[in-house]
């Protein structure tokens, strides 16, 4: 047992420390384009960690498997074993070293880590053989070559006094077994990032405001590993190749052929303080304002008299990175992808942030942002500050997601006291995300529905945090922008399937709005990719980056939201909806007298979703 335990230790440290020296070439090779301090790149190893462990700990699981193997007789010699278990260490070790080299080669041009992007090249070997020649050809084989020696020098170092196994003298294969599953539990643990119901993914490495840093700071097996998974996942040729490109773009172009028109104007100035809060899963089934359930909500509903709502709009998915994705990018959601876990993508990709470049910026979460990489895509697309509940001081009450909105409303808010002007600050919400472990007793009228009894207390913390809001001095140039990340199933409609599945709330309310535009309700037919430009239009500023964004202010803005979730697609217009299944290949239509017209506004979907996924490939 101390032997393996001592083997076991070994390959943990040859691994970190190969990890750590790759690190040293990159920044060897790119050191004149990092400007962070000293005391800023040292930080670095400590979130650097988690994903080199993690990526150690899939490494170290083949040779633990044939140590299995060995000491059940299945590989005789202890020798033997000892070659084995070194031949697959130095063949990751050469594969993780061209994945290294090939990034660091590649950086130069692209700026990131690697991406799918690499996968679309070698569909065309031709454009590599063209391409890879001269300096970047040696600049590999050099980078190679360092790497593959310092496989053998460390190897020959940490290993040079490993004592061999012997097979035991007596064969308790109940207690072997036992050992052999511990392990490998021990290794999945080690692997995922340990208990938390949310595994590890690339926003535990990201620290930084700097961009090289960050690249840096994340493994780049593991991230080669995520995106050829991904990759794979949406790899969804045959679903977004069906129409010519041609006809693609002109079914999208009728989409967007409207007169651009100078929009209602509902802001007192255009640099107001903009605060947005992100609202975990609130459905508009439950919410009076919109037409449903009444009494969930009755504090949102009620600060509908002093704002603008918003009452046909429609979430773009059914997952939280989705709809940051949309909400601040207006950016779509096509089935089996989301951009959020392809991070150089999200470089590329406008957002409201980048669009208010002198505004001061930050995102609040009582969670972890680690779900569905929605902190590393804030930070890509402009947040100076980002802030989950490994950020956030001692706070209650807190539940098994993390700290409840009564806590973090009241944090929040004393941030914003704080905030220097102008500033764009988000909130995102969670109480309202299972398991409902929030302080609050059933609700009398629904007692059957935590979901209902969540919305309620989440409801009763943003009147607590709007009053306390409004008597800070600048509220009168302050803008509150609610809107939730996707729908949710409830008691009235378990569909995902149905367009009410996706209809959400959107209201912008604040003392930085007109008088006239009180109680104001905007029912033209759009969804969260709207919101962008919509905003930003009243703000004077620049919406040409958002190409797939529209102005719900502009009057003859055209009405219809698409949607997707993995293998559907729809879209809802005054017509009616209309989905597509992928996998059953069957299309659905409401209501059926209509079917005629809704069958070519699906088509336009289909060229809407196709044209975003070749958008999305050039990326």
């Amino acid at each position: 047992m101390k032997t393996t335990l001592v083997l076991v230790s070994k390959l943990f440290l040859y691994w970190m420390l190969f990890f750590i020296l790759q690190r040293v070439l990159f920044y060897i090779h790119f050191h004149q384009d990092f400007e962070s301090s000293i005391s800023e790149l040292l930080r670095l190893p400590i979130y650097a960690f988690k994903l080199d462990f993690s990526t150690a700990a899939y490494f170290v699981t083949l040779p633990f498997i044939v140590l299995f193997f060995h000491q059940l007789k299945l590989i005789k010699s202890p020798k033997l074993y000892l070659k084995i278990s070194k031949w697959i260490t130095f063949i990751l070790g050469v594969l993780t070293s061209i994945i290294y080299s090939v990034e660091l080669v590649s950086y130069t041009e692209w700026r990131s880590k690697l991406t799918s992007k690499i996968f679309i090249h070698l569909t065309t070997p031709s454009e590599i053989f063209r391409t890879a020649f001269g300096e970047f050809t040696w600049w590999f084989l050099l980078y190679l070559s360092i790497q593959i020696i310092l496989i053998y020098v460390l190897y020959k170092l940490i290993f040079r006094k490993t004592a061999q196994i012997e097979h035991p003298k007596r064969f308790p294969y109940l207690k072997l077994t036992f050992g052999f599953l511990v392990g490998i539990f021990c290794f999945v643990l080690i692997a995922r990032g340990g208990i938390k119901p949310i595994p590890i993914s690339i926003t535990n490495a990201y620290y930084s405001n700097s961009q090289i840093l960050n690249d840096l700071s994340v493994n780049s097996t593991w991230s080669f590993i995520e995106v050829s998974i991904n990759y794979n996942k949406s790899n969804s040729e045959k679903f977004f190749t069906s129409l010519s490109e041609a006809e693609s773009i002109q079914l999208v172009n009728e989409l967007y052929a409207y007169e651009d028109v100078d929009s209602v104007r509902l802001f007192k100035s255009t640099t107001p303080d903009i605060i947005f809060i992100t609202l975990e899963g609130w459905s508009a089934q439950l919410m009076g304002c919109l037409g449903g359930k009444t009494g969930i909500t009755p504090n949102f509903d009620e600060l509908t008299k002093e704002g603008v709502l918003f009452s046909k709009i429609y979430a773009t998915s059914s997952t939280s990175e989705t709809g940051h994705s949309s909400i601040f990018s207006g950016y779509p959601t096509i089935p089996r992808i989301s951009i959020s876990h392809q991070l150089a993508k999200c470089r590329k990709i406008p957002s409201i942030v980048k669009s208010l470049n002198n505004y001061n910026s930050a995102y609040y979460f009582g969670g972890s942002l680690e779900y569905g990489n929605i902190g590393g895509y804030l930070k890509e697309i402009g947040f100076q500050s980002i802030y989950d509940e490994d950020d956030l001081p001692e706070l209650t009450p807190k539940g098994y997601l993390g700290y409840h909105d009564g806590a973090m409303f009241p944090h929040f808010l004393s941030e914003i006291k704080n905030a220097k002007s102008p500033y764009i600050y988000g909130l995102f919400t969670q109480s309202t995300h299972s398991p409902y472990d929030m302080p609050e007793p059933m609700m009398a009228e629904y007692p059957d529905s935590k979901y209902a009894s969540s919305l309620r207390y989440a409801d009763k913390q943003i009147k607590i945090f709007i009053d306390e809001l409004k008597k800070l001095p600048n509220y009168k140039n302050t803008l509150v922008v609610f809107i939730s990340d996707h729908g949710k199933t409830n008691f009235v409609n378990k569909d995902i399937y149905k367009d009410e599945y996706f209809h959400i709330p959107v209201l912008f309310m604040g003392g930085a709005l007109k008088q006239s535009s009180h109680g104001k309700v905007i029912d033209k037919l759009g969804s969260q990719i709207d919101i962008s430009k919509t905003l930003l239009n009243q703000l004077n500023s620049d919406t040409s980056p958002f190409i797939w964004s529209k102005d719900l202010l502009n009057p003859n803005t055209k009405e219809w939201a698409m949607f997707s979730i993995m293998n559907m697609y729809g879209t809802v217009t005054p017509n009616g909806y209309s989905n597509y299944k992928i996998y059953s290949e069957s299309a659905t239509s409401y209501p059926e007298e209509n079917d005629a017209v809704l069958e070519s506004e699906l088509k336009k979907c289909k060229a809407f979703n196709e044209s975003v996924y070749r958008k999305f490939k050039e990326l």
